[in-house]
């Protein structure tokens, strides 16, 4: 035996020469290649998962990879900026899929609208859910000009939605040309007939009828300022009462922001309802958009404080009548024709307003002085009807400030 080296074995002695011996691995360095293995196969199967669609998964994991978007994440429509809903910026160019209220580009593009009614009484602003609106339409609803809203929703789904009111027969015709679900809590005598006789037409999720389980009360307010619910639960309602799901709305032409040198100087508009509910925009010629204000405050979303500036504006001149001796409620002219102004990239364009009176699902059209229907600049669409008997609609062109149009008291009686 070689005493220098005692692996090496002796020829003479019949036994194999060793000359070498393979390191025996460690419980350590196995644990981190299985480690390492399994995660490329974990990582493999998510981003499979992912350009699937991540069928079956459930909503948690579908937010953490970004598939479904938080409630209540969000832009303002129209606006940059890389939030968690920057997909949501609009689209240089047309891809056949845009709201076709708005003009943003999103996944519920070819989704159904629904048309949350929510409430303009100042004990419930902030209110939850205006800044994720591809449309809103406001008008009164009382013969004192207290005022209510509906938001239309298509891109964003809010995880609050209120207070919701109660809805009227004015909105349900706006409401039926946008082909629009209305989602509200009651309704005016008018409203509710419509409703109970042509629910073909007005398609309706209320509070007080089946859909009732989309809603809830919150405790903080008292009744009936304190109804609430969100877009996921009153779209499951939707889904479950067996309504049409798909929009057959065809969609407003749209283009995009003027280049800011095309823009106007700045302005304000001004909107007379008495008291609270006086409305004033100003244009913001950076953003292109038109910040609001609501009884002399900035209007923010109760979610998160979001600015509510839209990207254009309307104001629809009609009339308004008393519905009944004896009863506040109001008739507030939505079918027919009008005088109105469409306000964008911070200019006016005089035209008119124009929605059939016969045909039901003829949405409300808007005109240029010529006949020819407007381009909307994309992001958030607000229309205004206005009773030119009572409401005075001031434009002031430029930098200028002028006090608000003083027209009264917050009314006493706000409806119910």
């Amino acid at each position: 035996m070689d005493i220098k080296n005692p692996f090496k074995k002796n020829k003479e002695e019949g036994q194999p020469e060793i000359l070498s011996q393979a390191p025996v691995p460690n419980e350590n360095n196995i644990r981190i290649i299985v480690f390492g293995v399994a995660l490329v196969v974990i990582l493999l199967i998510a981003g499979i998962w992912y350009v699937m669609g991540a069928p079956g998964a459930s909503e948690n994991v579908k937010r953490s990879i970004g598939k479904l978007p938080s409630a209540g994440d969000r832009i303002v429509p129209g606006r940059s900026g890389d939030g968690p809903l920057s997909f949501l910026k609009p689209s240089p160019t047309p891809s056949g899929n845009e709201s076709p209220l708005s003009g943003i580009a999103c996944a519920n593009a070819k989704r159904r609208p629904m048309g949350v009614m929510l409430a303009s009484d100042p004990i419930n602003r902030p209110v939850s859910g205006f800044a994720s609106a591809d449309a809103v339409v406001e008008m009164p609803v009382l013969i004192n000009n207290v005022t209510r809203l509906m938001a239309l929703y298509q891109c964003q789904e809010p995880r609050e939605l209120g207070s919701v009111r109660s809805t009227r027969h004015p909105f349900l015709y706006v409401q039926a040309g946008l082909d629009a679900v209305v989602v509200h809590w009651g309704g005016s005598y008018w409203a509710l007939n419509m409703i109970k006789n042509e629910g073909s037409v007005y398609n309706s999720i209320s509070a007080l009828g089946t859909g009732g389980n989309a809603f809830y009360r919150k405790s903080n307010l008292p009744a009936p300022y304190n109804g609430f619910t969100s877009y996921q639960r009153a779209w499951d309602a939707i889904t479950a009462a067996g309504y049409r799901t798909k929009t057959i709305l065809q969609p407003y032409p749209h283009v995009d922001d003027a280049a800011e040198s095309n823009r106007g100087e700045g302005g304000t508009l001004d909107i007379g309802w008495p008291g609270a509910m006086r409305v004033r925009y100003v244009y913001n010629r950076q953003t292109n958009s038109y910040d609001r204000n609501w009884g002399g405050v900035k209007m923010v979303d109760a979610l998160d404080n979001t600015p509510i500036s839209p990207k254009v504006l309307i104001v629809a001149h009609t009339t308004m009548n008393l519905m009944k001796q004896g009863e506040p409620y109001v008739g507030v002219g939505t079918q027919g024709s009008g005088k109105a102004e469409i306000y964008q990239n911070g200019r006016v364009i005089e035209g008119t307003w124009q929605k059939s009176e016969i045909k039901k699902e003829d949405p409300p059209h808007f005109l240029d002085a010529s006949g020819k229907q407007v381009e909307f600049v994309r992001g958030q669409l607000w229309i205004h009807y206005v009773d030119d008997a009572s409401t005075t609609v001031r434009w002031t062109p430029g930098s200028a400030s002028p006090a608000e149009l003083n027209t009264g008291d917050t009314p006493a009686n706000l409806g119910g």
